[in-house]
């Protein structure tokens, strides 16, 4: 990753969070003053973006010292924060315009799971491999949506612009783009052009 690469990323998901909770100065002022939960998981992703861009380099051989030093003083600090969130994931394998909407309850994924762009996570989900020797991990694709509780587990694939229902955990391929799945263990509920009457 190129430095233009990763500002071009920053600016993406700044933009995504204020359009979301911070649409003018005063408001963005309010949530910096009062530490609130949005402006706290920025911070915490701005982190990671960095982080990834300079493990990246020591793992390209392309880093100096001065970037060795970068990246020990910015992991510090990275980690830190994910305890204090409790969001415990790498950015490295997941594309630009991620957005987690809360933090309570946590947010885990797995560093081998690879997630696509404009993934919205809204607390309390699970990323994972089947454990018990089953290392695989999910692949998923661009605009999923996971509701609150929903849960990813074991080496499936989720199709581009699928909606994790709240609660939902999904152990089988969902290969049907933009379809909404719910239950344990989640099945399709909604196709992308249904509509309710």
């Amino acid at each position: 990753m190129e430095r233009n690469e990763l500002n071009r990323i920053l600016q993406l998901e700044k933009n995504i969070y204020a359009e979301y909770m911070f649409p003018s100065f005063k408001r963005k002022f309010l949530a910096w003053a009062k530490g609130e939960p949005a402006m706290l998981i920025w911070k915490w992703q701005r982190l990671s973006r960095i982080v990834d861009y300079y493990h990246l380099r020591l793992k390209e051989c392309k880093s100096s010292f001065v970037d060795k030093i970068m990246y020990f003083f910015y992991v510090c600090r990275f980690h830190r924060m994910s305890v204090f969130l409790g969001i415990e994931m790498c950015t490295e394998n997941i594309g630009a315009g991620l957005q987690i909407y809360h933090y309570s309850g946590g947010v885990v994924v797995n560093g081998d799971a690879i997630i696509g762009k404009n993934c919205r996570f809204h607390g309390n989900n699970c990323v994972g491999n089947g454990g018990l020797g089953k290392l695989s991990c999910p692949v998923i694709g661009d605009d999923v949506v996971f509701g609150v509780g929903a849960k990813v587990i074991g080496g499936v694939r989720v199709a581009t612009g699928v909606k994790i229902a709240a609660g939902a955990v999904v152990i089988h391929d969902i290969l049907e783009e933009g379809c909404t799945v719910a239950g344990v263990p989640a099945k399709i509920v909604k196709h992308r052009n249904d509509s309710y009457a």
